[in-house]
């Protein structure tokens, strides 16, 4: 099961930050467009291509050398690092089975690995700094140690979600060691294998617990969301599926989605997750509140 995880993690993980390359190029004006879609299984089985995506690491290892040479704006630092991790995945797939510690090891972002029943199996060393926590000692503990005692109903509503949910966004005030609250966005992948799931974690600065509270330098900033894409990034941002967004609203989905892809196209995001964390450090959104479980 390890290395079917360690396949299946490195793959997500690629995709991730392919994505957020591709955005952060894009807002950079390194260039414009759509990338082409990834062959699916039976296109490769056709063409016999399953290392179709082998001429790529090259072309992301000479993009990367370039914006090294010209990066200077955030847009493209977040490129520079994208890449990084594109090719370090990429290049994870190519090898064969990895252990699962290696796939963590090969992304700078916190990331952590639990099972259903919330306990942290492992996680990077990105996620140890985060959470001020010695990477052997993630295991001893469950996630609700690491949010506030008032937060962990919600965490444990939005729990259905992330087991039911192929991905999953949202927003959670963390406790690390010394008692110091961080705010943070999530992504998390569900069942890359049985009873697995893959958490990568954004740290969100300047941003206070409360209804509709922002820091100081957020409030500076106008505000760009309507108020309809203010509402949905919310609840978003609470966990919510937008099957459960949907229902809650009374909106069709599709509508809901397209919400979410505006309110990515404004913030300049490169996913729900990034949008949920931009909003939050903005303070067009804040952090919802921990009574409500935000399920779905």
């Amino acid at each position: 099961m390890a290395d079917d995880l360690a396949v299946r993690a490195s793959a997500w993980l690629q995709a991730l930050w392919a994505q957020r390359a591709v955005d952060a190029l894009a807002e950079a004006g390194v260039f414009s467009g759509t990338p082409p879609a990834p062959r699916t299984d039976r296109e490769r089985a056709v063409h016999g291509r399953e290392d179709g995506r082998r001429p790529h690491i090259p072309q992301a290892q000479a993009m990367r050398v370039r914006l090294a040479r010209i990066a200077g704006g955030d847009a493209l630092s977040e490129a520079c690092d994208a890449l990084a991790d594109v090719l370090a995945m990429a290049l994870l797939r190519h090898r064969g089975s990895d252990a699962v510690r290696h796939v963590l090891d090969s992304t700078r972002h916190p990331v952590l690995l639990t099972n259903g029943a919330r306990w942290c199996l492992d996680g990077n060393a990105a996620v140890s700094e985060l959470l001020g926590t010695a990477r052997d000692e993630l295991r001893l503990h469950r996630l609700d140690d690491f949010v506030p005692r008032r937060w962990r109903r919600a965490l444990a509503g939005r729990w259905s979600g992330v087991e039911a949910g192929a991905t999953t966004a949202g927003a959670l005030l963390l406790v690390a060691a010394g008692g110091r609250e961080v705010t943070a966005g999530y992504t998390a992948a569900s069942n890359l294998a049985a009873d697995r799931h893959l958490l990568v974690v954004e740290r969100i600065d300047g941003v206070r617990y409360g209804p509709w509270l922002a820091s100081a330098s957020a409030q500076r900033d106008a505000p760009i969301l309507r108020p309809r894409e203010r509402e949905v990034l919310s609840l978003v941002a609470a966990g919510r599926t937008s099957a459960g967004i949907a229902h809650h609203l009374e909106l069709s989905r599709n509508t809901v989605e397209s919400h979410i892809r505006n309110a990515v196209v404004r913030l300049g995001a490169a996913n729900r997750t990034h949008a949920v964390v931009m909003a939050l450090g903005r303070g067009e959104i804040a952090l919802p509140e921990p009574a409500d479980p935000g399920t779905n």
